[in-house]
């Protein structure tokens, strides 16, 4: 890491496009992990994609002479996200031409801004034990492909995303600058809140997402509609197109 380091910082001007493959011929761990992206993402916002050789291998395996482009192989997984990293779109949903009548005739998407929110509360014995970090990721196209996010340090264990407002007016401004125009439709997707905290959280998370439109819209701007929707099912699913 000290020896990339010093590279970088060697390369007077920046590099406007650059994919870092680091392969590891041991077991990954969070530590090191952690540094590598911190130094590359944080401090120098490089795209890097972290593989170890047992992925490489498990991978290598599966692409058999039968199967070479099997679309449920790690590789094609991994360029997927990388393409996602580097701006890329991998899929794009066509509710216009769907073959079911009953998705003909619901709003467009193309106005809509669609919001997720997250909060991770520290392990007992996490380095990081006295806070909590929320994240606020916002589409910035009309095919939700696009997306930017923010970070918000949050008291421990408390979740109710803090200066949430702030936040969320700064991802307005983007989104209006991305595209020209402010959302005429907004839709909040909401993980890890709890039965007891439902209430609560949308309340003071939908009075910010409001505030926030005061702050970053100009007067007289038509208000969006929200829809505030509590994402508590955990199931992994993934949708590969038919034989």
């Amino acid at each position: 890491l000290q020896a990339a380091r010093t590279n970088f910082e060697r390369n007077g001007k920046p590099v406007e496009e650059i994919i870092v493959f680091l392969i590891f011929t041991r077991q990954m761990d969070e530590y090191l992990y952690g540094r590598i992206k911190f130094e590359s993402e944080v401090n120098r916002n490089y795209v890097t994609q972290v593989i170890t050789e047992t992925t490489v291998k498990k991978s290598l395996s599966q692409m058999t002479s039968e199967t070479p482009t099997d679309n449920k192989s790690i590789f094609y997984g991994i360029f997927l996200k990388l393409n996602a990293k580097l701006g890329g779109v991998n899929q794009i949903t066509e509710i216009e031409n769907a073959e079911e009548s009953s998705l003909r005739g619901i709003p467009s998407h193309e106005e809509t801004m669609f919001i997720g929110i997250d909060v991770i509360h520290p392990s007992p014995n996490g380095a990081l034990r006295d806070c909590s970090i929320a994240a606020i990721t916002v589409s910035m196209d009309e095919h939700a492909t696009k997306y930017c996010s923010k970070i918000v340090v949050n008291p421990r264990c408390n979740e109710t995303v803090q200066l949430f407002s702030e936040k969320f007016a700064k991802l307005l401004a983007a989104y209006h600058g991305n595209r020209g125009m402010f959302p005429r439709r907004i839709v909040i997707l909401r993980d890890g809140v709890s039965d007891s905290e439902m209430i609560k959280a949308a309340s003071k998370e939908m009075d910010s997402i409001r505030g926030a439109w005061t702050i970053a819209v100009p007067p007289g701007t038509e208000r969006p509609l929200f829809t505030y929707i509590v994402v508590q099912k955990r199931h992994k699913t993934r949708f590969f197109k038919g034989e």
